[in-house]
């Protein structure tokens, strides 16, 4: 008898510890958040070129695109594909007096469907887009007209002019879509033929 009750006191106090060691764990996953899902999808992603393509499917993956005709600079490891760029492209308002930095960062975010990243800045079927590339955007593109009207008269700021578009704004720089310029430094993606039919696709729908 006495062995019985000591085997169950065993069980008990193993119990109890485990219960106790079990709800600790639990609780400081809970507190502490240690990963994030997005750090969870960079810490499984950031060393592949194969990335979920979120904005289309959770089953489509970034490949290489060589055939772009647009968002060129995405054609090593692109989400998009070559008949959907030339969709968002093909019924596009011309953007008038917008210097060349202005329709480069127009152009690169309209190309946010492209690029290989999204897994980190689209959630809840919205794009996340850093507040200072609205900011920047907008600064660059005051005074560019379009239908007879200055981007700078139609919206009060950057984020204004974001959030119409039907971004999320993201006052940080990380996990957010952020403008790049790298990709227009070279004299190859700027030509006069682009600065002169580079244009605003459905962007300004939303007027």
């Amino acid at each position: 008898m006495t062995i019985y009750l000591n085997c169950n006191c065993i069980l008990i106090i193993k119990f109890l510890i485990f219960f106790c060691l079990k709800k600790t764990f639990c609780k400081k996953i809970d507190l502490d958040d240690v990963i994030s899902q997005t750090d969870y999808l960079l810490s499984i992603y950031a060393s592949t070129n194969r990335k979920p393509c979120l904005y289309f499917s959770e089953n489509r993956f970034s490949q290489p695109e060589s055939s772009l005709i647009n968002c060129t600079w995405f054609k090593t490891n692109a989400c998009c594909k070559r008949t959907e760029v030339a969709s968002v492209f093909e019924n596009m308002f011309t953007l008038n007096q917008a210097s060349e930095v202005c329709m480069n960062m127009m152009n690169y975010m309209m190309c946010f469907f492209c690029s290989p990243n999204q897994y980190v800045w689209y959630k809840d079927m919205k794009v996340s887009v850093c507040l200072r590339f609205c900011e920047d955007l907008v600064e660059k593109c005051r005074t560019a007209e379009y239908n007879g009207r200055t981007i700078g008269e139609i919206y009060k700021d950057g984020s204004s002019f974001c959030q119409a578009q039907d971004f999320r704004v993201i006052n940080s720089n990380h996990h957010c879509f952020d403008f790049d310029s790298s990709p227009f430094n070279s004299s190859s993606y700027v030509s006069a033929y682009i600065l002169l039919m580079m244009s605003i696709s459905q962007l300004f729908l939303f007027f």
